[in-house]
């Protein structure tokens, strides 16, 4: 996922020590994702969402906040981001959406306390405050790939082979 590979990157341009779980790649069993986040005590989880396993998303965000109701969990991607109010309000376990460009957003959250006043999230009591978009695309830093098992990874179509990465010059759908 090219998203999350900007985001990783992101996050160590920032200096935040971020991890990465893809339960259906690696196969990941909610009792191993809930020993992962013991294991390495994050203060935020975010979840990617898509239209087709948003009750996904959200079943994984109401386990986790069963265990741990102190960590905050977000959800961002296409879904949230398109509907973020409706979101929230269909899934408890989800504290905040980070809507548009997380690779902006990111570094924010931990250098706040105040997600109200982030342009991009939204909480139960701050509904919309826009969002910012990346201008330049050069501006990023590369997707931090060595974050990923490429191994577990096919590759895309035609050649269904590993190692194969995705190149973006655009973004997204907005």
């Amino acid at each position: 996922h090219i998203g999350i590979g900007y985001l990783l990157g992101s996050a160590k341009k920032a200096g935040i020590n971020a991890k990465y779980v893809d339960m259906m790649q690696q196969e990941v069993s909610m009792d191993h994702l809930l020993a992962f986040i013991d294991e390495h005590h994050p203060k935020i989880i975010g979840l990617t969402t898509w239209t087709i396993r948003i009750n996904q998303a959200g079943h994984i965000a109401s386990k986790i906040k069963e265990k741990y109701p102190d960590i905050l969990i977000c959800a961002g991607g296409s879904h949230a981001s398109a509907l973020a109010k409706q979101t929230l309000e269909e899934f408890k376990g989800l504290d905040f959406i980070v809507r548009g460009e997380g690779e902006k957003i990111l570094p924010q959250l931990f250098a706040r306390s105040d997600f109200d006043e982030i342009k991009g999230i939204v909480t139960r009591t701050n509904l919309d405050r826009g969002f910012d978009r990346i201008e330049n695309i050069d501006d990023l830093p590369f997707p931090a790939w060595e974050e990923f098992d490429l191994a577990k990874y096919p590759g895309t179509d035609p050649h269904q082979t590993n190692l194969e990465l995705p190149m973006s010059s655009s973004r997204g759908c907005f």
